[in-house]
């Protein structure tokens, strides 16, 4: 949102100043609300979560500005991702499913890759100067994707094939070179929503735990899921500590 706010200020041609603020900071308190109503997670918890939340609004501005620096972090995620759903093809968890032990060389080498890549487009880019007519069709491209894939975003009838142009969370893995050829700092972190439920997918798959998301088949059960995520995850991590893992966990 930060970013957004920032877009919309260059488009101007002026800085909107505590205007341009409002946005972020509006969506950070609703959220934030949000999560206090929800008394089924200790106070604890939904402090915590609360806090995470201040935390990323007092950073925004530091992150929105430092995102090419974030794209070496993310790395790791993405060729996590790539391992999991892309080599090994796993289309689906199943709580209590056997699954292939984690091989690191084998990420490793995805990950040095990945690198690699980054730092040679990094200097391609840096000696170029890429028109506006191609971030125009670079979104373009993606707004049609995302409107084609996110029809059957579990990719169900195959219509498409392969879990790089099959699944709108792909974008998670090639959304970074896009948003970095085209100076679109908004296209990074678009793409990092969608990475952050590829990383939840590995979380799931090396737990040997059924996927959250698949589950889920209405649109407010999908929304309550991502609003709620804060308290979700520490309030998991929370339960783990004090009770340990059981049957309540899987």
């Amino acid at each position: 949102l930060e970013v957004l706010s920032q877009k919309i200020s260059k488009y101007l041609g002026k800085d909107l100043g505590e205007i341009g603020a409002l946005l972020p900071t509006s969506t950070t308190l609703f959220w934030a609300w949000t999560i206090v109503r929800c008394h089924q997670a200790p106070v604890v918890v939904r402090t915590a979560a609360v806090a995470c939340l201040g935390l990323a609004h007092t950073f925004r501005k530091e992150i929105a500005a430092r995102w090419k620096k974030l794209l070496w972090a993310t790395g790791v995620l993405e060729m996590a991702a790539v391992q999991v759903f892309a080599i090994n093809k796993a289309k689906n968890t199943k709580g209590g499913a056997e699954v292939p032990g984690f091989n690191l060389p084998q990420f490793l080498a995805l990950v040095c890759g990945r690198w690699g890549f980054q730092y040679g487009l990094e200097t391609l880019v840096s000696n170029i100067k890429v028109p506006s007519s191609v971030s125009l069709a670079v979104n373009g491209a993606v707004a049609a994707f995302m409107l084609r894939v996110c029809q059957d975003p579990f990719n169900t009838e195959k219509r498409m094939g392969g879990f790089i142009v099959g699944t709108p969370f792909s974008i998670g893995i090639w959304g970074w070179p896009l948003a970095l050829l085209t100076d679109q700092p908004w296209l990074y972190f678009f793409s990092t929503g969608y990475l952050a439920s590829l990383a939840q997918g590995v979380a799931h798959y090396y737990a040997g735990e059924e996927g959250t998301l698949p589950q889920l088949a209405n649109v407010s059960d999908e929304y309550a899921h991502t609003t709620f995520f804060p308290n979700i995850l520490l309030h998991s991590v929370w339960q783990s500590l004090n009770y340990g893992r059981g049957p309540s966990m899987l």
